[in-house]
């Protein structure tokens, strides 16, 4: 008697249980890799965001500590070549290419780890000397005419492309 429905005695797994099995994986890998790409982007915005703090905390106390009594600070330094001690505004080392002090090399921060190919943004900062206070930026990690947001608070963050 020929039973269609008689057990299979052949090892192995038919083509539809394997183009099932690929389908289901299929699924299940886009699922993680959408769910791990947001999972960056948060990470990303959340280190901009320290960062962001910890650059405003330290030209902040470099700002307290080289205050006159009388409320004027000396920002020559920081802004003309032909000071005798010149200061960087350079956050990603403790001194820049010619040698200059920044606030890491100050004892004021640690400075960022390098801008890499992997990096969504980098900050940039300068001083208002009329407020008297650091002006610091988020820009493109390849080029500091490319800026995101212009709050100058960690808000900018928000404005990191993904």
């Amino acid at each position: 008697m020929n039973n269609k429905w008689q057990k299979r005695t052949d090892a192995g797994f038919s083509l539809i249980e394997i183009l099932i099995s690929v389908v289901i994986l299929g699924i299940l890998s886009s699922i993680v890799t959408v769910s791990v790409g947001g999972a960056l982007y948060s990470a990303n915005l959340k280190q901009c965001k320290t960062d962001f703090g910890t650059a405003t905390l330290a030209a902040n106390a470099w700002l307290n500590d080289n205050t006159n009594a009388d409320g004027t600070v000396d920002f020559s330094s920081w802004n003309t070549s032909t000071a005798s001690v010149r200061y960087s505004y350079d956050l990603y080392s403790s001194a820049d290419s010619s040698g200059n002090k920044t606030l890491a090399g100050l004892g004021y921060m640690q400075a960022f780890p390098a801008v890499g190919t992997g990096s969504k943004y980098q900050l940039g900062w300068g001083w208002n000397t009329s407020t008297k206070q650091a002006v610091i930026g988020v820009y493109s990690p390849s080029s500091t005419s490319v800026r995101y947001g212009n709050s100058n608070t960690s808000a900018d963050c928000d404005s990191i492309p993904r």
